[in-house]
């Protein structure tokens, strides 16, 4: 059992938040660079490749792996959004209560 007030410190490195927003920001660009790269490999296949085994690899380019890169591109950047806001918010509560104690019973 507690009798003392303790004090509790929560840091939020702000900028380590955004610097990880960043690299996030990288990768998707990555990933749109792949997406780009296999929809010209799709549209340039049959210029050297035919038959069912090209069909097949095209649907399954078109059909699984650009759908699942371009869901993994919009997720990363709403997860980019979000740390963004995320470190603004934090920014500005450090601001705000920098001057203030907050005990915590």
């Amino acid at each position: 059992m507690q009798t003392e007030t303790e004090d509790y410190i929560i840091e939020i490195d702000t900028d380590e938040i955004k610097s990880c927003a960043n690299n996030l920001s990288l990768n998707v660009s990555s990933i749109s660079s792949s997406i780009s790269n296999f929809s010209s490999e799709i549209d340039n296949i049959n210029d050297v490749w035919n038959g069912i085994d090209a069909l097949a690899y095209i649907n399954f380019m078109e059909g699984i792996c650009t759908p699942e890169l371009t869901y993994l591109k919009d997720l990363l950047g709403s997860y980019i959004s979000y740390l963004t806001v995320v470190s603004n918010i934090y920014a500005q509560m450090d601001e705000e209560f920098s001057q203030k104690k907050i005990t915590v019973v």
